[in-house]
C-alpha cells in the first residue's frame, strides 16, 4: 500500500506536546502516513471559533444548553434531546 504524502497537514485535537503525541506519529508512521507539518488545534481556535459562529449565524448548526446528566440519560435511553 502506498504512502499518504500529498501536502497533508495533520491537525492533533490536544494540547501540543502531550504524552499521547509522538505515539500518534509512530503510528501513523507505521501505516506509511506522512504529512509536511504537525500543528494543533489550540493553534487555531480563533479560527475555529469564528467559523463556528459564522455556521450558527448562517442556519448551519447550533448550540444545545441541555444540562450532561440529562444528555447522558437520553443517550443510554436512546431517546433524542428535544
Amino acid at each position: 500500500m502506498p504512502g499518504i504524502d500529498q501536502g497533508s497537514i495533520f491537525y492533533l485535537l490536544m494540547p501540543p506536546q502531550t504524552e499521547f503525541e509522538e505515539t500518534i506519529l509512530e503510528d501513523l508512521n507505521l501505516l506509511d502516513i506522512h504529512g509536511d507539518q504537525v500543528t494543533h488545534t489550540s493553534d487555531h481556535f480563533d479560527e475555529l471559533y469564528e467559523l463556528a459562529v459564522k455556521l450558527i449565524k448562517d442556519g448551519n448548526a447550533y448550540t444545545d444548553d441541555t444540562e450532561q446528566a440529562q444528555v447522558r440519560l437520553r443517550h443510554c435511553q436512546r431517546k433524542p434531546i428535544l
